[in-house]
């Protein structure tokens, strides 16, 4: 992300190592540390934007000063030896560590956004597959490529239109046009940024054309130069946008509409920092030419392209290291240490005067774009090749453990029959986290590949709506019933209706859901990357409305415990949940005969990453019964009651002993990170009734327990 030229500026290197600095620190505040006053480092790409478009415009103006033309092939041989090698040694050493090291199911989509990458595609390839760039969970090690393949995109159409204009238009014209495309892109990126869809606002941020304009502002910048100013305005203009570049990283956040207008700031900033560089030195650029600057400036490129890899495979190669800032250490340490080695191994070879850079003068290099994408497949086939080997051994030595240990097994068998009551399903569990303490191996009959499909969500029965995030209704159970059940809530809600239209069907009781993903039934403000808070509220006003109106016999409330809640100054998670918990009781509590309020799971691991990774056992692979989502059962609990509510407390569903098994037999508990599969949940079907009952399905036979013995219990 750096561009050559002959007019070297020490404080262009210092802004270098301003943005790639703050883009680490957003990274590492994002998937390590959980949140600083850092998560805005985003913008330090926009920094790069701007840098791109102002050095290479400049680049290209000086050559046309100095020939009367620009070479189109002279421009791509240069870029091919400043960006290929080392995004090609990257890419490769990267995707075959993750071979080594992670899950199978993360190496298979690793080898495909390589080769994105390595085409320069990456952005609209993740825009594509849907990826949010604020969402922390199975990031690819590539999606930091978005912005290089934003850069080449530019860099392929933007000499063309240069060559095409050069000694045809006087440069206040080009100017002018410049300026045009800046304003259609800056119309588009707020146009898209505002949305309804958060699909398209996600997408907006990987955007070519909304992103045009950060670019434009340093084109512009080359094209109408920056006027002869005293050092006291250049020195006010570099502390302005210095200053603007820190408030912006500690405001900015995964919630800001980005990019939109919000990406002029980082931008201007930019634009002014350099303008405030071009002359003699001020203290502004004294600071950013001090040498440990200049040295991260010179290293910046290989920086971003080790940093992201290196914090994203963390899990799997510091996995015995639990301290978060221990980790962080390390990770930082690491990046130094291999974009030093990718600087002086790589860059420089092909940039100096060495053997390499020798022979690739002039337009040999071009020869650099097929080689890079030969490699690039080469290295990538070769992981893949070698990560389904790797799988292929563990089933093997799985067959070969479970054949030597024919005592270790499931006394019940899970998929046989549906469990017949709460106490059966707790004994199912125990034995699991037994097999599982013994050393069992993973099953070598589980198929993780069908996970994708075993969620409430893939079954158009329980959708109900193809956009999840519509609020919508559809019914359950038996339509023609007298006795009607409200499901009210998020996603948690929704994940028990395999179970609930079980008993409708039996029971002869309606099942009306109102769900949205990512919107809980409790008023608290969830502050989702996926689903904006208004929507959210909308969500929740029209649901009230809709209870007034249908007036069904029981209410009951899911959700994911503290779900995008954070704290605001004094009003802490808890505060707040107890708050929104009581209020929505309340409000509900006229409108039904009675208000059920179901516990969390607790959250674990993604059960993919676990059940395709090479080290995986099934003791490897079980949790425990810790996080938010628990701790929020004994506030939904205690403040749901005083409402008028009864807690409902699911738990022993899923947990055992202090312990929660991903498997029980051949059995998948979790389909995701919080989610239970169709497939557990249907066999919870009857020990979920016996929880709920008698509140819903009336007064049973004697050996079922009650309510409030399961709730206490």
């Amino acid at each position: 992300m750096s561009v050559a030229g002959t007019h070297f500026r020490a404080d262009v290197q210092g802004l270098r190592a301003i943005a790639v600095g703050l883009v680490i620190a957003g990274h590492l505040a994002t998937y390590q540390i959980g949140g600083s006053w850092f998560s805005g480092g985003f913008i330090g790409v926009d920094v790069f934007f701007v840098l791109s478009g102002f050095l290479i415009t400049s680049l290209m103006l000086r050559e046309a000063d100095r020939t009367g033309r620009i070479s189109l092939g002279g421009f791509y041989a240069r870029r091919a030896r400043r960006i290929l090698p080392a995004a090609t040694v990257a890419l490769v050493i990267t995707v075959l560590v993750c071979a080594a090291i992670a899950p199978v199911v993360r190496v298979n989509a690793a080898t495909q956004d390589a080769r994105w990458s390595a085409l320069f595609l990456a952005n609209w390839h993740f825009s594509h597959i849907g990826t949010s760039y604020f969402d922390n969970t199975a990031t690819s090690p590539f999606q930091h490529f978005w912005s290089l393949a934003v850069e080449e995109q530019f860099y392929l159409l933007w000499p063309l239109l240069l060559i095409l204009v050069v000694g045809r238009v006087r440069r206040r014209a080009l100017a002018m046009l410049v300026g045009l495309a800046c304003l259609a892109s800056l119309a588009w990126a707020i146009h898209v940024g505002m949305s309804p869809d958060t699909a398209d606002r996600a997408a907006a941020y990987f955007s070519t054309p909304a992103r045009a304009y950060e670019l434009g502002i340093g084109v512009l910048l080359a094209i109408v130069g920056v006027p002869a100013l005293s050092p006291r305005t250049r020195t006010a203009l570099g502390t302005v946008g210095l200053l603007t570049l820190a408030i912006a990283a500690m405001t900015l956040n995964e919630h800001s509409v980005f990019p939109g207008w919000r990406a002029l700031i980082p931008a201007l900033a930019t634009a002014a920092l350099l303008a405030a560089g071009s002359g003699t030195a001020t203290p502004v650029t004294r600071l950013l030419s001090v040498p440990p600057l200049r040295f991260l400036g010179d290293i910046s490129y290989s920086l971003y392209l080790w940093h992201f890899p290196i914090i994203i495979l963390a899990p799997f190669y510091l996995r015995s290291v639990t301290s978060i800032s221990l980790r962080a250490a390390v990770e930082v340490v690491l990046m130094l240490a291999f974009a030093a080695a990718s600087y002086y191994a790589v860059e420089r070879q092909f940039l100096g005067r060495g053997v390499i850079a020798g022979w690739l003068r002039e337009r040999r290099a071009l020869a650099l774009w097929p080689i890079a994408l030969l490699v690039i497949l080469a290295g990538t086939a070769e992981a893949s090749g070698y990560s389904q080997h790797q799988q292929e051994q563990q089933v093997a030595d799985a067959k070969a453990w479970w054949s030597k240990h024919p005592q270790v097994r499931l006394t019940v068998a899970p998929t046989s029959a549906p469990a017949a009551s709460p106490q059966a399903v707790t004994d199912e569990l125990s034995q699991a986290i037994s097999i599982a303490r013994q050393g069992a191996p993973l099953p070598p009959g589980i198929r993780p590949a069908h996970l994708r499909d075993d969620v409430w969500q893939r079954n158009d029965r329980y959708l109900c709506d193809p956009d999840p995030r519509r609020a919508s209704t559809c019914t359950l159970g038996d339509p023609r019933a007298s006795r009607t059940i409200a499901v009210v809530g998020d996603s948690h809600a929704a994940m028990w209706l395999p179970a609930l239209d079980a008993i409708g069907h039996r029971e002869h009781i309606k099942i009306v859901r109102y769900v949205m993903v990512g919107c809980g039934p409790y008023r608290v403000v969830q502050a989702s990357a996926h689903l904006d808070q208004p929507t959210c509220d909308a969500f929740r006003d029209w649901t009230l409305d809709q209870l007034a109106t249908l007036h069904p016999d029981t209410v009951i409330l899911g959700a994911r415990g503290y779900l995008f809640v954070k704290q605001h100054s004094t009003d802490t998670v808890e505060s707040q949940w107890r708050r929104g918990v009581t209020e929505t009781v309340t409000a509900i509590r006229p409108l039904t005969k009675q208000v059920i309020l179901l516990g969390d799971d607790p959250a674990r691991i993604d059960p993919l990453d676990c059940l395709t990774d090479p080290d995986g056992t099934e003791l490897s692979c079980m949790n425990v019964p810790r996080g938010p989502e628990i701790k929020s059962n004994s506030v939904t609990k205690e403040v749901g009651e005083a409402a008028g509510g009864r807690y409902v407390d699911i738990l022993p569903l899923v947990c055992a002993a202090d312990a929660c098994p991903l498997l029980v037999g051949d059995d998948i508990v979790y389909q995701d990170g919080s989610h239970l599969t169709i497939t557990w949940v249907k066999h919870l079907t009857r020990a979920f009734e016996d929880l709920l009952q008698p509140l819903i399905t009336g007064p049973k036979q004697s050996n079922r327990r009650s309510l409030a013995t399961a709730s206490d219990g």
